[in-house]
């Protein structure tokens, strides 16, 4: 499972540090505290430094390219950049909830003097705000931003390497089918269109969609697999028993070069 969620994380800015919400109560305030508070402005301005965070960018899973270029060495560049790319404006908007906890704190103190008759439920609102405010801070902190990161980026490679074991243990058996394919095919009994038939469908065709998923550990495969696609199509077949050799001699060939491609390394 993902720790770092973009989305849920852009959907957990607090309602409460909206100014909209705020605007639900500074109107009752407006009438007893001529003076403007500053706390929309406030509001603002946190939510712009929350907003100019690309959480996005974050997101190892979303950043990892697929297919052959998402290797070992491309996870640990990823995870590199994503721990150097975010710092400035994750900073920033840390700092920001710190800063709106301590106004808030210091607004709710200011509002709440004798004398100026504002509702001990709007001070106590406003010091909730700013104990909301703390709170969120540390949710977005670089440290507790920096272990989701982590965390997704050892998830990320545990799952890399479970694929590889499952691909070395597909080459294994994809050696044991290339095998039984070139042994088959060197007995000299394939001498009709038949015979090459029943060869053709028991032990040739599917081998280079069945090894595609190795091309990853096996890059010398890829080209071989691009060869078979055409050598061993239904067209490719021979049409009278005078061309079944040389389909044979083609098929135990690129066989052997399969092989080869997977025990070489």
């Amino acid at each position: 499972m993902v720790a770092l969620k973009p989305n849920d994380i852009k959907a957990s800015f607090p309602k409460s540090l909206t100014v909209k919400d705020w605007d639900k109560q500074k109107s009752a305030l407006a009438k007893l505290f001529a003076k403007p508070t500053g706390i929309s402005d406030e509001l603002t301005k946190v939510k712009e430094k929350f907003d100019a965070v690309d959480w996005q960018k974050m997101a190892i899973h979303e950043r990892m390219p697929q297919g052959r270029a998402a290797n070992a060495e491309k996870l640990e560049e990823i995870k590199d950049l994503i721990l150097k790319e975010q710092t400035k404006e994750l900073k920033a908007a840390y700092q920001g909830f710190r800063d709106l906890a301590s106004f808030l704190s210091n607004k709710a103190k200011e509002l709440g003097k004798k004398g100026t008759k504002v509702p001990d439920a709007t001070c106590k609102h406003i010091e909730e705000m700013s104990k909301e405010a703390d709170k969120f801070s540390f949710s977005i902190a670089l440290g507790t931003i920096s272990d989701l990161i982590m965390k997704d980026y050892q998830d990320y490679k545990a799952d890399m390497e479970k694929a590889r074991i499952a691909r070395l243990n597909g080459a294994k058996t994809a050696i044991g089918y290339l095998a039984s394919t070139i042994k088959i095919g060197s007995t000299g009994a394939i001498k009709t269109v038949s015979d090459y038939e029943n060869y053709w469908s028991e032990h040739v065709r599917g081998i280079g969609t069945g090894l595609a998923i190795l091309v990853v550990d096996y890059p010398g495969l890829a080209p071989l697999i691009n060869q078979a696609k055409k050598q061993w199509s239904q067209d490719n077949k021979p049409k009278n028993d005078g061309e079944v050799p040389k389909a044979v001699a083609g098929t135990l060939e690129l066989a052997k070069g399969m092989a080869a491609a997977i025990k070489g390394k």
